[in-house]
């Protein structure tokens, strides 16, 4: 177990600038987001680690029915995790292999901080759940809850580089990182990027008249501005990305973000995990927790750099 950083240590934490973790289960959505993984590390030269983890039921039917020892099974995982990896990834591209035993979660925590990682990948949908198109794994579901570093949601179609990125925008501090880690990937896999932010009128919300013409236009010009003055404040470096704005009225922030995201054609999704009322946002029901659990493409969920805390 790790110590805390140092005060003068950065906190400032970038998925595609530290170490990346990608759990392996050897199904079809795992081989995926594997090989996104190894994508993104190539392209922005991140350290990656392949980790597979084996149950403690599993081990313990192994050595009892198999007559193997904990050692010979952790061998033979360990050696067909490095196969399988060299298979996908390559010979020349280097990669650590770890196996573990224990509950997958805990497992993937501990590893996270032990290795202070910035960006969990995993497959939306693990091998008991190929068959769900857009259901969330369990294990995909308590990482998003509480695993302390950003994570992306590989769903199990997803077999190339990125080419439309979507990023959401709430106006939120976290926000403004998902802009920033949305720039990154980008311009890692060659994809074009869409800021977006969705808006429910109050008219809509408390159950008012809409507000007409000039009223109106005043209304949204005055959001065009805030919108675009804070998103160029994060966009200080978008040279070969392709970047687009788009401002959209939807009652439901999160059924905008997903329906914006069908007509753009986007292939991943970024958004913060905290908006700007972090002490709902945990619950079901929560904007970031409705994309990401219906949403037909790949999600980046960012959380906020007071969670890169390991311990």
């Amino acid at each position: 177990m790790t110590s805390d950083p140092a005060p003068s240590e950065p906190r400032t934490i970038s998925a595609l600038h530290g170490t990346i973790l990608v759990g392996v289960d050897f199904s079809e959505p795992s081989r995926h987001a594997f090989e996104e993984a190894v994508r993104l590390a190539r392209g922005s030269g991140s350290r990656l680690i392949a980790a597979h983890f084996i149950y403690d039921e599993e081990m313990a039917h192994f050595v009892h029915l198999k007559d193997m020892t904990e050692d010979a099974l952790l061998d033979a995982r360990t050696t067909h995790l490095q196969r399988w990896a060299r298979e996908v990834a390559g010979d020349s591209f280097q990669l650590e292999c770890v196996v573990a035993v224990g509950h997958p979660f805990a497992e993937v925590v501990k590893i996270v901080c032990r290795e202070r990682v910035s960006l969990l990948v995993l497959g939306a949908q693990g091998e008991s759940h190929e068959d769900r198109d857009y259901a969330v794994g369990f294990l995909a579901q308590s990482c998003l809850r509480r695993c302390p570093c950003e994570i992306m949601l590989v769903r199990k179609d997803h077999t190339r580089p990125f080419t439309k990125v979507v990023v959401a925008v709430d106006f939120s501090e976290n926000s403004k990182r998902a802009v920033r880690e949305a720039v990154m990937v980008a311009r890692a896999e060659g994809a074009s990027l869409d800021v977006v932010h969705v808006f429910a009128p109050a008219w809509q919300r408390f159950g008012t008249e809409p507000e007409e013409g000039d009223a109106m236009q005043g209304f949204l010009d005055e959001l065009r501005e805030r919108f675009t003055a804070f998103t160029f404040e994060e966009l200080d470096d978008v040279a070969g990305v392709e970047v687009k704005f788009e401002i959209r009225e939807s009652a439901n922030a999160a059924h905008g973000i997903i329906d914006f995201a069908h007509e753009a054609g986007a292939d991943l999704i970024v958004l913060g995990t905290v908006g700007r009322a972090p002490e709902k946002l945990q619950l079901p029901g929560s904007t970031a927790e409705r994309v990401i659990q219906t949403s037909p493409c790949s999600v980046l969920s960012v959380r906020p750099s007071s969670d890169f805390s390991w311990v």
